[in-house]
This record gives structure tokens, sequence and C-alpha cells, in this order.
């Protein structure tokens, strides 16, 4: 036996197996050194003479050399390397169909890549190339969804797309590439997507969630969960979109090359900073053109995703993920038995959340109303500790939601009146402390003014709600009274510092413009004459000194008193009502005043120094001040408005209204 074994045959094959192991393996160390110093020239060349070999899975790199230039996005190599491919017709479709170690095709690496002049000539070459998945189970098509790949998604879906099934736009998990869009907020293809194949609103992943469940976690997307300054809203109001075309990205482009002009010394400086303003406006017009535009998509996406779902679907759950999987042609009978068998040791999961619940929490308005409009018994829907729409509004301090069902037509007062599994009522849920990012809670600066919330939205809900319930105890035997100072307690001290430190602050500041202003009103312009009367009295700028002489020093001194006052008033929950807001209001006020007026002052004093000097340079200089008053208005008049707003309105109002920053805030 051991004679055959070792019989100079059986050694001289031995000896050949070994020295074409040796030969494959020094080949693929000079292609692989080739591809390192960046010669994929020479790659190419050696690509087209030694074909038999060189069209292989490397074993070194455990991929083929098409799939390494296609990686370097080396879209003139890959067209060669495709038609030295396409010219051995009898392996071109085996060496499209190589897959590297994570079971890619090439076509998958040009989608992933997002090389649209690779996929057309794989995809043209091959359309079948479409159908095959890598280990995760995904598509050439799924991954370009993945990826936000818009163009290249409907390229291979026009070349591929009658060698397609609907089972290929989704993983082995059931996720589909609609779940993918939303959940990347990818708004214009997940759009598209549904146009092409609105079946897949209907289907869940493996944990049964639709993708509106999704799309109901993106408050951000619509309208009522994005938070806006007054300066964008009004861009917002009056800025024009197309849905679904893209944003213009020129928009910005112009201001680069338009021609400078030339203006003169003086006025330059005043030039440069009003052409950089504009620049900042024509940005702010280009991101808030973006988010009105994600507000249309994201309306018009809701409502594609409801039109199809049935009320078994809305409840029940959508297309099962496992039978789709099923419907593939290359799916094996044995791996349909052992998903059976997995499947039967999965403990069940947790009921999810209607997607009406879910919005109301993420203060969704749009979402809530178009659902309900489909499936108007939604409004009975109850989480797992039994809340509805109206308490998790309650509890989530959403606004929107909770005045849509307390004024319009859909007021049901059993909702109103709803208890959860704790026994607890709406008043309960609004009397606890909410989250600081929770709702419109997490737009108020300061802690005092987030007690002041707190406070006009706990009795906002009690206003709306039996007076009976005010005395109601929970499981915990616990009255919303009680909860309310239980849980405000901290909160009332943060805001009892919050308050001390900035009247300090402001108190010092005020302080100094009393002394400064003061010193302004006992010195007169010019001096005076010898009856005592002003040499300036019947100029125009001598009375604007006058004035603003007067206003400032009675301002800042009125700004210094209501801070004193505020510094030693008590600090009671009932305080933060509205006694130390009007307090801070009448401070800040008497302060904003002070500042102006001490600038108004010295300007108008100003004038008569340099009068002759300022001649030419009078505008520039002037309005270059004018210009910071406004940049100190805009920096610190949020607060302002803010607090003016939240002291004369009863209902705490959503605050993409009243934020006055200039910025939009992102959610």
């Amino acid at each position: 036996m051991f004679s055959r074994v070792f019989s100079p045959v059986g050694l001289e094959n031995l000896e050949e197996i070994t020295d074409n192991f040796e030969e494959t393996i020094n080949f693929e160390k000079e292609i692989y050194r080739k591809i390192r110093s960046r010669q994929w020239a020479e790659v190419v060349i050696i690509y087209r003479e030694h074909f038999d070999q060189a069209h292989k899975v490397m074993a070194m790199l455990r991929e083929t050399v098409l799939h390494l230039a296609i990686a370097h996005g080396l879209e003139d190599i890959v067209e060669e390397l495709i038609k030295i491919i396409y010219d051995n017709k009898d392996r071109f479709k085996n060496v499209l169909q190589y897959k590297n170690d994570q079971g890619d095709t090439p076509l998958h690496v040009a989608a992933s890549t997002g090389s649209l002049s690779t996929c057309i000539c794989i995809a043209e070459a091959d359309p079948s190339m479409g159908n095959e998945r890598n280990k995760e189970g995904k598509s050439p098509l799924f991954l370009a969804a993945l990826l936000g790949r818009t163009e290249i998604f409907f390229l291979l879906h026009s070349i591929c797309g009658s060698h397609l099934g609907t089972s290929y736009y989704r993983k082995e998990d059931g996720e589909t590439i609609l779940h993918c869009a939303i959940k990347r907020e990818y708004w214009d293809l997940a759009y598209r997507i549904l146009l092409l194949h609105g079946e897949l609103a209907t289907c869940v992943d493996e944990n049964g969630i639709l993708p509106i469940h999704l799309l109901a976690e993106k408050p951000s997307a619509f309208r009522s969960g994005c938070h806006l300054g007054w300066w964008s809203i009004i861009i917002y109001h009056w800025t024009p979109v197309d849905v679904p075309k893209k944003i213009d990205k020129s928009l910005t482009r112009p201001l680069n090359k338009r021609r400078e002009h030339k203006f003169p010394e003086n006025y330059q400086t005043c030039v440069s900073f009003i052409q950089l303003l504009w620049r900042w406006t024509i940005i702010q017009v280009g991101e808030i053109k973006k988010i009105k535009e994600t507000h249309r998509l994201s309306v018009k996406i809701m409502k594609l995703c409801i039109k199809p779902i049935s009320v078994e679907h809305y409840f029940d759950g959508g297309t099962n993920p496992w039978l789709t999987r099923y419907e593939d042609e290359d799916f094996s009978f044995i791996t349909a038995c052992r998903d059976i068998v997995s499947a039967y040791h999965i403990q069940p999961q947790e009921e999810n959340e209607t997607p009406i619940l879910s919005a109301a929490k993420n203060g969704i308005k749009e979402m809530v109303m178009g659902i309900l409009h489909k499936f108007p018994m939604a409004i009975h829907d109850e989480t797992r500790d039994g809340k509805n729409i109206v308490l998790l509004a309650a509890k989530y301090r959403r606004t929107q939601v909770y005045e849509l069902f307390r004024k319009s037509h859909l007021r049901i007062e059993s909702m109103f009146h709803k208890l959860d599994n704790n026994g607890n009522s709406a008043l309960h849920l609004a009397a606890e402390l909410g989250e600081q990012k929770s709702g419109d809670l997490g737009l108020i600066p300061g802690a005092a003014l987030q007690m002041q919330w707190e406070i006009k939205w706990y009795e906002h809900i009690m206003n709306s709600m039996p007076r009976g319930f005010l005395h109601l105890s929970n499981n915990a035997d616990k009255t919303p009274g009680e909860i309310f100072m239980e849980q405000h307690e901290k909160l009332v001290k943060e805001g009892g510092k919050w308050l001390h430190d900035t009247s300090n602050a402001c108190s010092i500041v005020a302080g100094l413009f009393v002394t400064v202003a003061f010193n302004m009103s006992t010195t007169v312009p010019g001096n005076v004459d010898d009856e005592g009367n002003p040499h300036f009295e019947r100029q125009l700028a001598f009375n604007i000194f006058a004035i603003s002489s007067y206003v400032s020093f009675y301002s800042s001194l009125l700004s210094v008193i209501m801070f004193l006052a505020i510094l030693t008033s008590g600090r009671k929950e009932s305080s933060f009502r509205s006694t130390l807001p009007m307090k801070l209001l009448l401070a800040l006020t008497a302060f904003y005043v002070s500042i102006a007026s001490t600038a108004i002052c010295f300007s108008a004093a100003h004038f008569f120094i340099l009068r002759e000097k300022l001649k030419s340079a009078a505008f520039p200089s002037y309005s270059w001040a004018v210009l910071l008053l406004i940049f100190f208005a805009i920096a610190g008049f949020p607060l302002y408005f803010h607090l003016t707003w939240a002291i004369f309105k009863k209902v705490p109002r959503h605050h993409h209204l009243i934020t006055p920053a200039g910025f939009h805030i992102k959610h």
C-alpha cells in the first residue's frame, strides 16, 4: 500500500501540484505588488495576457482584481477589465458572479461605492446580477437603497427590474428598502420607492415594525416637530419648493463667481460686512428650503404609507417577512425547515405600539390626523401600560397634539377621563417633571422659565378636565398636586439659583450703565454760552443727545432696582408662575433700553466732536454701530421674546412659533 502512495507517478503529481500552487502564489503576489504601487495599467496588461489565472478570486485578498478596481473607484480601469472579460464569452457570466469574502459580487461593490458607470457596465452585461445576495442577504439594489444611492438604485431598477421579484427588495430579516430609506432619512428615495412599490408599505420586519412606525419616530421630518426661529419661519413661509425635485445646490455659487465691485476705501468695511451678511442669508434660505422640502416629502410619504394599509395590517402587523423570503427561487427547502425550527424556539416579542401612539408621543400632529382620517377607531389605541393619545400628549408635553383633541370635533370626554394601569390621569402625568429634552420643554432657556412652563402646562391640563381629578389619587395614593410639588422641588432650587446668578450679573452691568449715563447727562457737548445756554441747543443732534441721556440714566436705574427686587424675592413654586418672570421682564426691558439709548447718546455726542472729519465716512461708521446693536439684539433677545410670550399666554405655545433665534433649532 505504501509503495502505491509513494510511487514515482504519485510523487510527480505531487510535485506538479506544488509547482502550480507556488506559481499561483507568486502570480498573486506580483498582482498584489502592482496594485499596492498603483500600477493599474500593468495590472490590465497582466489581466489580458493571463486571463485564465487573473480573473479568479485571489487567495491572498479573497476577492478578484475586478472587485479591487471597483473599490478603488477606477472607472476607466474597470471598463477595460470588463471589455477583457466580455471578450472571453465562455467565462463571462462566471467572472461577474464571483464573490469576495463578504459574499459581494462586483455589482455589490459598485453599488456601495456609488460608481454609476460601473453599475451600467455590469448590469447591462448581465441583468440577472441584480438577483445576487451577499452573506447578509442584501442584493445590489438593497445596498444602493441602504446607502442612499438614489440614482444607482433607479438605474439598477430600470435595467434589472424585469429579472427581479419584490423579495429582493428586503433582507432575510424582513427589513425592506423602504425601511432603510426612512430609517436613514433618505426622503426623496423613500417617496420614489413608494411610487414604484406601494405594497412595501404593508411589509414588516422581524420585529413587526411597519415603515409607518419608523416614520412616526422622525418628528423633525414634519412641520409640527421642527422648531424654527422667527427669521427662519419668515423664510420658510415664502420659500417655494417642488416635490420631489432636489434642492438646487447652485444657490450659493453665484456669490463666489460674482465680479467684485470697487468701493471707496471708507465704505469697504461696511460693504464687506453686508456681503458677509448676504451670504449668510443665502445659505440660510438654502437650508430652510431643504427643511421645507423634507416636510412636504414626509407628508406625502406618510399618505402613501397609510393608503395601502388595511385594518388588519394596522393592528396586527403587515406582510410576514419570512413568507416573502420563501418566494426566492434559490431558497432551499432545508433552509426553510431550519428557519421554522429556529422560530419555534424564539420567545414571542412584546406587542409594538401602534403608529398613532408613536406619532402622539413624538408630537407629529400631521400623522395623528392622517391616521385618524383612515382609521377613526385608532383614536382608542392604548399602550401596554394603558395610556391613550391624550395621556401621552400630557406626559410628553406635546402641545399641538393635546390641543387637537381638546378643541376640535375629535374631543371625546372619556379620553380625558382615562386612567392608565397605575391609576394616573392626564393631570398626574402633567404633574410629573418633564424631561429636559421632552417635547417643547427642551427648547426653554433657563431653569426658572422651565419651571414657569411646567406650572402653565399643569394648569392648562387641569383647566381642561373636571375639578374632581385635582383630588384624585393614583395607585401610589398620590394626588396630582403632591406629585407636582415632590418632583419639582429640585427644579425650584435650580430656577432660584438661575434667577439669582442672572440678576446678580445683570445688576452689576446695569450699575455701570447708571454711572456712564449720569456722566453723559452732566456733560454738555460744545459747552454753554455766557447765559448758560448750550451752543448746539438748536441742532437736532443735541436734542437726540439730551433725550437719549435722560432715557439711558433712568432706564438703567430702573433695571438695577428690578434686578435687586428679584434678588430679594422669595422662591416659592407659585412665584415662578408670573411674579418672578414679570420682574425679570421689566428688568431686561429697562436694561436693553439703557444699552440702546446709551449707544445713541454716545453717537450723538461723537458727531459734534468729529463732524467735520467724518463727512465722507459718517454713514459707514454709524452703520457699523447700528449693525453691532442688531447683533446684540439677535444674541440677547431669544430669552426676552420667550419670556414675553410665556408671561402673556395662558396656554404654553409650541416653541417653533415663539423661539426668536434667527437660526433654526434641530430637533
